[in-house]
């Protein structure tokens, strides 16, 4: 299937059928809670969308051993997430038992080790340096019912980009849609004193901003606002995270591939080629 297009699985007969069926259930949740719409409603909602990009994965990428080594493997990194409410473990091992079937088709598969796993306050994010998923379930009010699914698979994805033969043709495709566009400056700040985010215009259409972020050393933000950097100085600074930070490519395709199936294969065709050509 990896080597089906965006138009052939868009017009094909399951998709058309999981996607009248989605729909269908979405609209019956809005129009019965449509006068007291609550966060109970809304991951009703997310429910229902996970359950269509589960079942477009499912077409994507055959199943084949449901229990392969490297499933028991992603599965058993979540077993110590303890925090939030009891579907988290669920939640985390469906997301783990996923990915592993992504992997299963594809001709390269990850040799380096299975990640660990830690729980932390705060924001998700995959550490390439230390081989970690930092996986934000501690927050305040946080109810990982609404996005530990997508997280997990989100955070997954940026492990398996660290293929040698997978993160190469990434860094290609991003250097390719960024090429010569300006490299605008967030003032958002990650790390308060150590980097800040960067969003690259992109030459391809993207779900998400988010997609072509880059980080530099915050102490450097000004310099490059005032273009007191060349474009080569800024990339080298750039290059500087490359080793420690992964690109958003891969991870978002698959997240939104989870969230919104019907977007990624009709609106962000585009992409949704270059990155199945990245896998194959």
């Amino acid at each position: 299937m990896l080597q089906n297009s965006a138009e052939q699985l868009r017009d094909s007969d399951w998709f058309q059928s999981a996607k009248q069926k989605h729909d269908e259930i979405v609209s019956k949740i809005k129009e019965k809670y449509k006068n007291s719409f609550s966060s109970q409603e809304y991951h009703k909602i997310e429910k229902a969308n996970w359950q269509f990009g589960k079942e477009c994965i499912d077409n994507l990428f055959q199943k084949k051993n449901p229990n392969s080594e490297v499933a028991k493997q992603l599965v058993s990194a979540f077993d110590n997430i303890k925090h939030g409410v009891k579907t988290s473990q669920k939640d985390v091992k469906e997301a783990a038992t996923l990915m592993a079937q992504v992997i299963e088709n594809l001709p390269h598969k990850p040799k380096h080790p299975v990640f660990t796993v830690e729980e932390i306050v705060g924001r998700s994010f995959y550490n390439i340096k230390d081989n970690e998923i930092h996986l934000g379930t501690r927050e305040p009010n946080y109810d990982p019912n609404f996005e530990i699914f997508p997280t997990a698979f989100h955070e997954m994805a940026h492990w398996l980009e660290e293929t040698p033969e997978i993160k190469s043709k990434i860094v290609a495709l991003y250097d390719k849609i960024t090429e010569g566009l300006p490299l605008p400056i967030s003032k958002k700040n990650v790390s308060p004193g150590a980097y800040v985010e960067l969003y690259r215009k992109s030459k391809m259409k993207l779900p998400l901003e988010y997609c072509t972020r880059d980080y530099v050393e915050e102490k450097r933000r000004d310099l490059i606002s005032k273009g007191k950097l060349t474009q080569e100085e800024i990339n080298a600074e750039i290059e500087k995270f490359r080793k420690t930070r992964p690109t958003e490519l891969l991870s978002v395709f698959f997240e939104q591939l989870l969230k919104n199936p019907a977007s990624m294969l009709d609106e962000y065709q585009d992409y949704f080629e270059a990155i199945m050509e990245v896998l194959r």
